[in-house]
């Protein structure tokens, strides 16, 4: 639950990026509707962990499996990594919707 917290968490950096990325109503129209899923999935695995007893957040690196053998981070899957994280951030307005 904790990795998935930082899996919605992204989403929501990512759909951030849209209104400084693109005019195009239907991506912001999207942008809209997976940020406010993604925060509502966020508070249900929050109230899930609370009603356990469990921290509601961990690192990367403190989270079991979480780690390739040569003990980098491993990234859940459907997260960006750093690099493919910088080039959304970098894209233009032309770049931005496939690339999103």
């Amino acid at each position: 639950m904790q990795g998935m917290i930082m899996h919605h968490a992204q989403a929501i950096e990512m759909t951030a990026l849209i209104s400084s990325h693109t005019e195009k109503q239907g991506m912001r129209l999207l942008g809209a509707r997976i940020s406010s899923s993604q925060s509502s999935e966020i508070r249900s695995c929050k109230r899930w962990l609370a009603a356990r007893g469990e921290p509601i957040s961990m690192t990367p690196t403190e989270m079991p499996g979480m780690e390739c053998p040569n003990g980098s981070p491993h990234l859940m899957p459907g997260m960006l990594t750093a690099e493919q994280n910088a080039a959304l951030r970098k894209a233009n307005s032309a770049e931005f919707d496939p690339c999103f």
